[in-house]
């Protein structure tokens, strides 16, 4: 009985529905029973023919109800929240008209089917109807408003999403060719090229015109040495000095003159002048000179030097003083002689020899050598005896150094003085430049000897020669000249 009265008050005298029992559904003017058209159907298709699957469609009020396949019998007018039909995909508001077109068939008050077409076409809202439920993402919806297409019978006409789900957008751009982007590589690369090497030309060319080379005009005294650094001849900036080279081979220091030297810089050569002076005053190593007592030798002053020794060119040699050599041996000793050496124009220099007279003439020279000097050991006749040599009181040492290389030789006897010091020795010295050689001569008097022997030297040529082969020399006689 509640149903029934509930039935009854949703619906008015005329059997329609009351609108005050939907709550807040709107309630448009009814739609009119449309009239029978003339040679169809005017009745109205019996609520059994609902039922059928896939009906013969006639001309009727109900066939939009058809067209939805609305199940009247199996629908209660009573329950709001009854379950959705498959082609309705559980839309609330068509759940809801189902409920309203077809009560249930079993109530004494349901509605005739001729009350189904004037349905009006309403908008059900959760007030009477509960919570509306949301269409599923991806299937079909339906929409209640005023756009929305409706039937004949005021039902909305659903509206089918034609896309379902997710799509995932396709990749329309297309690949490429690879000879395309080969080609765009090579391009690249012949460009990257050409910037390269006009970048190295251009920096080559700024290189060379930021090197700066200023050279020197200089002087250097005849036989000197020359220097081998080059920022003694050149000033460089704009690169390290390391980069550049001397050339100085043209350059004859033994000889006076202007000779051209060059610095040269990458691909640049720089050009100056060296000029070879003579400043200093000619000289020349003096030469002892060895006689006897009362002799009558005759000499000239180029006896007391020795040979080509002179450090200029065409060197003239003569007398300082007038010597009368008959008075200068009439007693044994030695005797300082004084000579001027000219280098055949203005300049020239004296040098001071030695004459030593002996008290008879050398015979023989008794030559005895160790790795490092020489001894010369003057012997002269056995006057007393008359059996071989006796020491006569004159000898002198050798002391012989040979250097490996031009240059080294060459910074050690500088401008070849007369007079050399070099590891301690001090004496004449002589130099022969083609073996890399000099030589320093000292003295040897009687006391010199005697203290090298810890007593009193050896007198007989037997006797020395005993002497110098126990302390490791090699003896040999040599015949004065």
């Amino acid at each position: 009985m509640n149903n029934e009265n509930q039935t009854n008050q949703n619906l008015n005298n005329n059997g329609t529905l009351n609108s005050t029992s939907l709550g807040s559904v709107s309630m448009p003017n009814p739609t009119p029973t449309p009239t029978p058209t003339p040679g169809l159907n005017p009745t109205p298709t019996p609520m059994e023919n609902l039922n059928a699957t896939n009906p013969t469609p006639t001309p009727s009020t109900t066939d939009n109800l058809n067209n939805t396949n609305l199940n009247p019998g199996n629908v209660n007018p009573t329950n709001n929240m009854a379950s959705p039909s498959p082609m309705m995909d559980n839309s609330p508001i068509t759940n809801n008209m189902e409920n309203l077109a077809t009560p249930d068939s079993n109530s004494a008050n349901a509605p005739s089917d001729q009350s189904l077409g004037t349905v009006p076409n309403m908008s059900a809202t959760e007030s009477n109807m509960g919570p509306i439920e949301q269409p599923i993402p991806g299937t079909m919806t339906y929409s209640a408003s005023a756009n929305s297409n409706s039937n004949s019978n005021g039902f909305v006409e659903p509206k089918k999403v034609e896309k379902m789900g997710t799509e995932i957008p396709k990749n329309t751009s297309s690949k490429k060719p690879m000879n395309k982007i080969l080609f765009i590589v090579l391009i690249v690369v012949l460009l990257a090229a050409i910037a390269y090497g006009v970048y190295y030309y251009l920096s080559l060319g700024k290189s060379h015109s930021k090197i700066n080379v200023t050279v020197n005009n200089m002087e250097f005294l005849i036989n000197s040495t020359l220097p081998t650094d080059i920022t003694s001849y050149a000033t460089i900036t704009g690169t390290d000095p390391k980069n550049c080279n001397l050339v100085t081979n043209t350059v004859d220091v033994t000889k006076e003159g202007t000779y051209e030297y060059s610095v040269k810089c990458n691909d640049q050569v720089f050009k100056g002048n060296i000029t070879i002076i003579n400043n200093l005053l000619p000289s020349a190593t003096p030469k002892e000179v060895v006689t006897s007592v009362n002799s009558t030798n005759e000499y000239t002053a180029a006896d007391f030097i020795e040979e080509n020794s002179c450090t200029m060119e065409n060197c003239t040699y003569e007398f300082a003083e007038d010597y009368e050599f008959a008075k200068l041996v009439t007693a044994t000793g030695n005797r300082e002689i004084r000579i001027k050496v000219k280098d055949g124009g203005e300049k020239e220099n004296v040098i001071t020899s030695n004459l030593i007279v002996l008290a008879q003439p050398i015979r023989l020279y008794l030559s005895c050598s160790n790795d490092i000097m020489t001894d010369f050991i003057a012997m002269g006749a056995n006057e007393t005896s008359g059996n071989g040599y006796i020491f006569i009181d004159y000898a002198y040492r050798n002391y012989i150094y040979k250097i490996d290389t031009l240059e080294n030789y060459n910074d050690i006897v500088g401008d070849k003085p007369a007079e050399f010091t070099y590891d301690g020795i001090t004496g004449i010295t002589t130099y022969d430049d083609s073996n890399l050689t000099f030589t320093i001569k000292n003295t040897l008097t009687k006391d010199m000897l005697n203290s090298e022997a810890e007593g009193e030297f050896p007198v007989n040529y037997a006797e020395v020669a005993a002497y110098y082969a126990n302390k490791g020399y090699t003896c040999k006689p040599i015949v004065a000249s």
